[in-house]
């Protein structure tokens, strides 16, 4: 779960779940980067699973695709989210 700053909780989806990936150059990290870029630019208030992957911000697909989140270690804030966004 990814929790807003106003305390919303948004739900994600579990690594292996709904062909939500990470790790590698596949249609899964695209998904889920479209996933969190949808959770990013509404706060996470309107977020829905299936999101188009032309959706997906470069900077997040880049995240999902990389080494630092097959590690699986890592936590994401929505500020995190919005400052990838904004590089």
């Amino acid at each position: 779960m990814a929790r807003t700053d106003k305390g919303v909780l948004s739900l994600l989806p579990r690594r292996n779940g709904l062909g939500y990936e990470i790790g590698y150059n596949g249609g899964g990290p695209h998904a889920l980067a479209a996933y969190l870029t949808q959770v990013a630019t509404t706060d996470g208030q309107h977020t829905t699973a299936g999101a188009q992957y032309e959706d997906a911000h470069p900077a997040i697909v880049a995240w999902t695709q990389s080494k630092a989140a097959d590690r699986g270690t890592n936590e994401l804030s929505l500020s995190d989210l919005k400052a990838m966004m904004q590089s």
